[in-house]
């Protein structure tokens, strides 16, 4: 489960706990046996060609037809809730102008609203063109749009003139166990391991530290048995001492990691306003960053830095790991600024532009679901 998975898990549990709603999520995949709580979902299946799967099934735009007579003859929503860029941002944006449903669309990242595409690979080209075409139509014709950050408010506006855009940012209940730091120091990552996240930096980081038994690395993350290059920088992580490769956790286990490790280390090439910063500072551990830096809130150095280059996070573990006061100061800094900016406020923040919708499709006689 990535950030934008959990932040949906933590509004459709508020929404079906409210009472009010009766809520459907959509989506492709689902685990086999899953049992879905006081909500439905309906499984957009990857379509067949030929009689075979799709040969691009990561890629969402050839789901159009599917999912607009999903929409149309089965759910018949009042609102559409749809977070992160892809081609169902614009097939929700089509069929909320035919419809006269409300929608509101969730930014999750910069590339969402920047006319670039990361992470391209040829295999994937081709779909990675029409889907960006489908995020484009949506940035301009969904109903309501939330951003993350202040920088994708400004792009949204550059690149699609959108003015309307409301900012709410990402949201987090407090830890619920006692915080206690691991006696070896411990650097911690965690992603999906994605070209753009960058993990081969991490292990460049780790390697870099080989010398020292003080300092223990630690990776968290799934890996496509079909990726090629990150399966070989398993092998490569296996044969180094102080990095240890958990592979896929749950959002408890990697709470209960970020908890007990004392840095936090991001190598992305782009994000939104990703989780692990939040999940990170409210356990008291600061972030440290090659190159993602959310409305500059890593400036200044009281909760982590942004440093740019792998000298900088070398530089940046080795005086943290050797001043325990100035690191314990930048973790009660870091837990304040998360309570601060980034608490259940913001869920509520978020459910209550949904209810203001939803009443406004109910007086415009919208369908009644």
């Amino acid at each position: 489960m990535g950030g934008a998975e959990y932040q949906a898990k933590v509004l459709t549990e508020a929404l079906v706990s409210s009472g009010k709603y009766r809520v459907t999520w959509i989506c492709r995949y689902v685990s086999a046996g899953f049992l879905p709580s006081g909500y439905e979902i309906q499984q957009l299946a990857p379509p067949r060609i030929f009689g075979v799967a799709n040969p691009f099934p990561n890629r969402y735009s050839t789901d159009f037809c599917r999912l607009i007579k999903l929409l149309r003859d089965v759910v018949k929503p009042d609102l559409i809730y749809q977070r992160v860029g892809c081609a169902y941002t614009g097939i929700a944006a089509r069929y909320m102008r035919n419809s006269g449903c409300r929608m509101i669309w969730h930014v999750a990242r910069e590339d969402d609203v920047t006319p670039e595409m990361l992470g391209l690979r040829p295999s994937n080209l081709i779909q990675s063109i029409v889907e960006k075409k489908f995020v484009e139509y949506g940035a301009r014709h969904a109903g309501r749009i939330v951003v993350q950050t202040r920088v994708q408010q400004a792009l949204l506006q550059r690149n699609h003139g959108r003015t309307d855009a409301v900012l709410i940012p990402n949201f987090h209940p407090s830890p619920v166990h006692a915080i206690e730091k691991d006696d070896i120091f411990t650097v911690a990552w965690v992603a999906n391991f994605k070209f753009t996240k960058r993990p081969e930096e991490f292990v460049n980081l780790a390697a870099r530290f080989s010398h020292r038994r003080d300092i223990r690395f630690v990776m968290v993350g799934a890996i496509s048995p079909s990726d090629t290059f990150h399966m070989w920088l398993k092998e490569r992580i296996s044969a180094m001492p102080n990095v240890s490769y958990l592979g896929q956790l749950s959002q408890d286990e990697v709470n209960a990691l970020l908890g007990r490790a004392h840095l936090f280390v991001n190598t992305s090439a782009v994000e939104g306003m990703p989780n692990t910063f939040i999940q990170a500072w409210v356990r008291k551990t600061p972030v440290l960053s090659l190159s993602v830096n959310p409305d500059d809130m890593l400036d200044g150095g009281g909760i982590g830095a942004c440093v740019g280059n792998l000298a900088g996070l070398v530089d940046a573990v080795t005086r943290l790991a050797a001043d325990r006061e100035q690191l314990r100061k930048m973790g009660e800094a870091s837990a304040l600024f998360a309570r601060e900016h980034f608490s259940v406020n913001n869920l509520n923040r978020l459910l209550e532009l949904i209810g203001n919708e939803l009443r406004l499709a109910t007086s415009l006689d919208a369908p009644s679901n």
